[in-house]
């Protein structure tokens, strides 16, 4: 699939598909507020001491998990998102979203990356992580997770862990060894949930 195939798999046909499903597996468990106040929680923990300005949330969808760990953290966050459903209804719960891809990223730096239930969905993860690298200022953190591919197997089986809009399957080791391979220095890393495996990360100096 091209990159331009890919894109627009995701701005008119990803949620229709996507969403019932997570519905059926039950993997809307924990809602989106929860999932956000544990992920700031962790990141207090690991740098209690953090550069302040605009946080960065990639694939944000409806934005409510970034925008409950920029509250936490006290910050600002604005979202990126290809899917013109999900930004619209960002945008109507005031929250500050841009429509567009991972492979197109605003100009600004930032201080923190979140990740969050995107990373699986990247078509060129190598060159995306490089990049990110690039766009925090000094001090800056990212935080970054995957639907890892061993425990989603256990819970699901065979059939049920496979995901048709993911071009890549990631496990803890291949995420901290791509992470260490593409300049990030790995702070701490775990589950946030049964499945959903992340990192807080820097880059390298």
């Amino acid at each position: 699939m091209t990159a331009t195939a890919y894109r627009t798999f995701y701005e008119t046909t990803y949620r229709t598909i996507v969403k019932p499903t997570e519905e059926i597996l039950g993997q809307a468990q924990h809602s989106s507020q929860y999932l956000g106040h544990k992920i700031a929680e962790w990141i207090t923990r690991v740098m209690p001491e953090r550069p302040s300005g605009l946080l960065l949330d990639i694939g944000c969808g409806d934005g409510i998990i970034g925008a409950t760990i920029a509250s936490d953290l006290g910050q600002q966050v604005v979202g990126l998102d290809p899917n013109p459903q999900d930004c619209q209804q960002a945008r109507e719960q005031g929250i500050d979203i841009r429509e567009g891809s991972f492979e197109s990223l605003p100009k600004e730096n930032f201080a923190g990356i979140l990740c969050i239930r995107t990373f699986d969905h990247v078509l060129e993860p190598i060159r995306g992580l490089q990049q990110l690298a690039k766009r925090l200022v000094p001090g800056g953190w990212m935080w970054i997770d995957i639907l890892e591919t061993t425990k989603n197997r256990e819970r699901f089986g065979p059939v049920g862990f496979w995901k048709i809009d993911h071009p890549f399957y990631w496990t803890e080791q291949t995420l901290r060894q791509t992470l260490m391979c593409t300049g990030w220095r790995v702070l701490d890393h775990g589950y946030a949930s049964k499945t959903l495996y992340g990192a807080i990360c820097q880059p390298k100096a």
